[in-house]
């Protein structure tokens, strides 16, 4: 059961937020033309597409390409609720972002990636990112439409320079449609 849900919208799509829930709790995820990031707080969280199954922790992010989504969110027994933070990452959203100047490192490889989601382990530049947007959760008013664009951007430099080379794949082809 959710218990407390948060956005900011750019054009008026919902591309951050942020949930509190009580697990168990099993959601659906219907990706036609956009990308998400999900960091979990706090709780664990089994991942499952038609193809494959990926277990989620706390502390860690997963990206995942269009497509369908089964997240199962497992019993906490550390605490209460459980604490999501999502980016959703829209083509049209991420245009107006970068002003049409998509960075050459989102568009210039042709390798495709295997997988439609990539689990993104624990990371302190992710982790103060995510602690850094939960500031601006709690204070909405200092959050504005320049702020959030330079919040999404960051978000996928950041994601970019992960060590995690199936993520700087997945990255390039973050909008091919599921088939």
């Amino acid at each position: 059961m959710i218990k407390q849900f948060q956005e900011i919208k750019i054009l008026e799509k919902s591309v951050l937020q942020r949930v509190f829930f009580k697990p168990p709790l099993k959601g659906r995820q219907d990706m036609k033309n956009d990308a998400c990031f999900i960091y979990s707080l706090e709780g664990a969280a089994t991942i499952v597409t038609e193809n494959e199954q990926k277990q989620l922790q706390a502390n860690q992010g997963v990206l995942m390409q269009c497509g369908r989504y089964i997240n199962v969110w497992h019993l906490n027994e550390k605490a209460q609720l459980n604490e999501v933070v999502l980016m959703h990452f829209y083509p049209e959203v991420l245009s107006y972002v970068y002003e049409d100047n998509i960075p050459s490192f989102l568009t210039q490889d042709n390798t495709k990636s295997t997988s439609r989601l990539q689990i993104i382990k624990y990371e302190k530049a992710l982790e103060n990112y995510v602690q850094g947007l939960r500031f601006y959760f709690d204070n909405p008013d200092l959050m504005d439409e320049n702020l959030t664009k330079i919040k999404l951007k960051e978000l996928i430099h950041l994601l970019y320079s992960c060590e995690n080379y199936p993520v700087k794949i997945l990255l390039k082809d973050l909008f091919e449609k599921q088939k």
